[in-house]
């Protein structure tokens, strides 16, 4: 017969065990939770994705936008924000999914965003650019649209003495600006403040539409044409980076089909066992031996590991 103090000792002894288990089975579900995450990532973004999205960030650093003042910062700090959540040592694809998986703002989201914006600007007003200018490209748009030369703009009377016609045709100018610097694709519902980071919001806009209107046609058509050429792969990579920012957001389903279940293991239970349960049986030692591993490396004793590994068995779980 136990004595109270025997008694006490093995209660205590469960306990550690249970506490034990039940720590187990955090860690385990953790880290499976984790690799379930990486998988989703990888699934949508693949290392092929990822070295395009990097070699983007890449190309807009060569982008010549020293007359755009607006454009050029811009791409600066969008560059320096990539640059320091990449940089130090380890593996570039670790880095990556680590953005993915953070809660944090994820500054590659953002700075392909303000890319995207800016190849799908440019492509739309290269046509709008074409239809103004025509052959006359020594000219500025604002001397285009008004009429007058550069030496009279640069009076200031004189701009402000414009007609109404005229300063519609630049207020329209402007609109179209502001409106057309827009990224496409679902990566604008992950990215809410890219246009305040890099192009310092509507007073950013404003800026950039003078300077647009300021230099000779010419000059906007080789920076139109040296930005689309150099992102054309900018809309393709930013819905797969959409779809892995989706991913990070969207709760799993889970399956409510208890009723189906019973019913399945019901009607089942007078057969004889199947090929396919033993394939069943397979998968699940396989899956038990994968658990096994993990809970290895979390640094668990062999016995805590196969209490753990049991206990998820029973509950199916494996």
């Amino acid at each position: 017969m136990e004595s109270l103090k025997q008694k006490y000792a093995k209660k205590l002894l469960t306990e550690s065990i249970s506490e034990r288990i039940s720590l187990a089975d955090k860690k385990v579900l953790k880290a499976l939770n984790e690799n379930k995450k990486l998988d989703l990532i990888l699934e949508k973004f693949d290392q092929q994705q990822m070295a395009q999205a990097t070699d983007l960030i890449k190309k807009l650093k060569s982008l010549d936008f020293s007359k755009f003042k607006t454009l050029s910062q811009g791409r600066d700090k969008a560059i320096s924000d990539v640059t320091a959540a990449l940089s130090g040592q380890g593996s570039l694809v670790k880095k990556i999914i680590g953005l993915f998986s953070s809660e944090k703002e994820n500054p590659l989201v953002d700075s392909l965003a303000f890319t995207g914006a800016m190849y799908n600007f440019f492509s739309t007003f290269s046509q709008y650019v074409k239809s103004i200018a025509g052959e006359d490209t020594d000219k500025t748009l604002m001397e285009l649209v008004t009429g007058k030369t550069e030496d009279e703009l640069g009076d200031i009377s004189a701009v402000s003495g414009l007609g109404q016609e005229e300063k519609k045709k630049i207020d329209n100018i402007k609109k179209l600006i502001a409106r057309g610097m827009k990224p496409e694709g679902k990566i604008i519902n992950f990215s809410k403040n890219w246009i305040d980071k890099y192009l310092n919001g509507k007073e950013g806009l404003e800026t950039l539409s003078d300077e647009m209107l300021k230099i000779k046609v010419k000059d906007l058509q080789a920076v139109i044409a040296d930005t689309t050429n150099s992102l054309k792969t900018v809309n393709s990579v930013n819905d797969s980076v959409a779809n892995a920012s989706e991913k990070q957001t969207t709760p799993t389903s889970s399956t409510t089909g208890s009723e189906k279940s019973t019913t399945t293991s019901t009607s089942q239970s007078t057969k004889p066992t199947s090929p396919s349960s033993a394939s069943s049986t397979k998968n699940t030692q396989n899956k038990a031996q994968q658990v096994a591993a993990v809970l290895k490396k979390a640094k668990l004793d062999q016995g805590t590991i196969k209490k753990v590994v049991t206990t998820l068995s029973k509950n199916n779980l494996l």
